[in-house]
Order: C-alpha cells, then structure tokens, then sequence
C-alpha cells in the first residue's frame, strides 16, 4: 500500500477521476447528461479512496463513457489511478516515479473537475492523507 504522503497527492486525482459517473443513460455512451445524473447518483461511491483496486476498475470502466470533451483527460487521470494499484512503496524510484506521474497529470484532474463542476454541477470536494488507509 503507498505511504499516506504519497496517496495524499493521489487522492484528489482519484476523487476527481470517480466524479463522473458509471454509464450513460440510453443512446450515446458518451452523453453529458447521462455522465452528469451518474455523477449525482453514485456521490457516495466516487469519493470512496480505501480500496484502489477498486477504483481503478471503475475508473477504467468510465474512461469509455468518459464524455468527447474530456475524454483525453479523463484517460490520464485514469491511467494514474491503475498506476498507483501497482506502486511499490519500498521502492525509493517507484516512488519519485509515481510523484512525477502526478504532478503531470495536474492538468487533466484539474480539467476533469472544473469540467464535472461547471457542466454538472458537482463540486468533487478534496481527499486528505487522513482518509486514506495507510
């Protein structure tokens, strides 16, 4: 499991990246309103950072439901979820590796939740090192 310092980086992507829902409704797998009631429905379940398996799964099941308009962004964050399951915390290079990997990816969880914020209407709210299993 990553050392809480290292996670309290992660979190936010995590948090931000579970924000936007878990299929669309009807037609286009991609719609902005299906993704934004999915967003609202699953609340609860999109802040949950104790079990990163977990996360990365559903991370990777909403990078196809991911709507156009961040779909590429959404990809990155998602991408960093799956790679913080496989972190090896005793390992000093893995370490700075998975920091560099986030504080790279900035952009895109910054993109993925003004975006939930501004077309959903759904602040993410922040994950601290505090909420996080150690």
């Amino acid at each position: 499991m990553a050392p809480r310092h290292v996670l309290a980086i992660i979190a936010p992507a995590a948090v931000v990246a579970l924000g936007l829902g878990l299929t669309s409704c009807g037609g286009d797998q991609r719609s902005i309103p299906g993704f934004c009631k999915l967003l609202r429905e699953h609340a609860d379940a999109l802040t949950d950072t104790s079990d990163p398996g977990g996360l990365a799964e559903l991370y990777q099941r909403l990078d196809a439901r991911a709507p156009l308009q961040i779909k590429d962004q959404w990809h990155t964050v998602t991408s960093l979820v799956v790679r913080m399951t496989t972190f090896n915390p005793k390992s000093e290079e893995d370490t700075q590796r998975l920091i560099a990997e986030t504080l790279s990816s900035q952009r895109a969880i910054q993109a993925v939740g003004g975006w939930a914020d501004t077309k959903c209407k759904v602040p993410l709210g922040n994950v601290t090192a505090t909420t996080m299993e150690p």
